[in-house]
């Protein structure tokens, strides 16, 4: 009877063990299967190569977080296009400076994708009028200047610099007029506000302006991804990897390769620096 008994409770024992087993290994499976989901995403395309960077990055954090990135480009299309777009569920998600209003139109990945460099402006003027600029030391002597920014619609610059009582014109429709307005010299604009990592291929774009030498403005602001209702599904998934990516220097890395040419060119050690007020 006593043998019974303990080839019975051996028995069960060892089923207890093979089903944990089987359990263990199941959750092994899926936390795999998990990790190596195909993440496919379309993103907007345009003919400066902005995208570039943010095409990378995605690619390079999502592998690194042990996903598949399938990620296709659209066909290139104006920047004013591409809210509608996302709206759309056209394209997946897009970069924006992170605000209130879009934080209420779109779930973010609240993640950081430039370290703030998108918030370090430098100025784009007219050729020749480099003079105008060199005397200034602080925020005041800029004020004083009198000049007069170009901005496009509903663009947090504009609470910015209604911060710091500077001067400025909002240009409605297709913000790139202010290229040509600004070239002009006829429509009141004086400078265009640009972020360290946009100015230098602009710059290349539009010969008859030139990069301001000397100041660096900056307030505290960063590009986010927003995404389309399709792409929600992927809001953890995304925010896992890019945090990653971030703990581990990996979207520092990517910046200084993607821009390490404009970095040199913008000396931006030497130039000086004026903090703008947060609004």
């Amino acid at each position: 009877m006593l043998n019974i008994l303990q080839m019975t409770t051996r028995y069960k024992n060892s089923r207890c063990l093979l089903l944990l087993l089987i359990f263990t290994l199941g959750m092994f499976i899926n936390v795999n299967k998990a990790n190596a989901d195909v993440i496919t995403l379309t993103l907007p395309s345009f003919k400066d190569g902005s995208h570039i960077y943010y095409y990378n990055l995605l690619n390079s954090a999502l592998k690194s977080a042990g996903h598949t990135p399938n990620i296709s480009l659209s066909a290139e299309m104006p920047q004013n296009r591409v809210i509608h777009e996302l709206k759309r569920n056209r394209i997946s998600l897009y970069w924006l400076l992170k605000t209130e209003e879009r934080d209420k139109a779109f779930l973010s990945i609240n993640v950081g994708l430039t370290s703030g460099l998108i918030g370090q402006r430098i100025l784009l003027i007219p050729q020749g009028k480099q003079a105008d600029f060199n005397g200034v030391q602080s925020l005041a002597d800029f004020r004083a200047l009198q000049k007069t920014a170009g901005f496009g619609s509903n663009w947090y610059d504009i609470k910015v610099w209604q911060a710091n009582r500077l001067k400025y014109q909002v240009i409605s429709g297709d913000w790139h007029k202010i290229y040509n307005m600004l070239s002009r010299g006829n429509r009141d604009i004086d400078y265009f506000s640009r972020g360290v990592i946009e100015i230098s291929a602009e710059a290349k774009l539009h010969p008859e302006l030139q990069i301001e030498q000397n100041l660096l403005l900056i307030y505290e602001r960063d590009f986010v991804f927003y995404l389309s209702d399709e792409a929600q599904q992927y809001q953890q998934i995304l925010e896992q990897a890019l945090n990653q990516a971030k703990n581990n220097n990996l979207i520092v890395e990517m910046q200084r390769n993607h821009w390490r040419a404009d970095f040199r060119q913008l000396q931006l050690d030497s130039r000086t620096i004026i903090r703008l007020k947060q609004p």
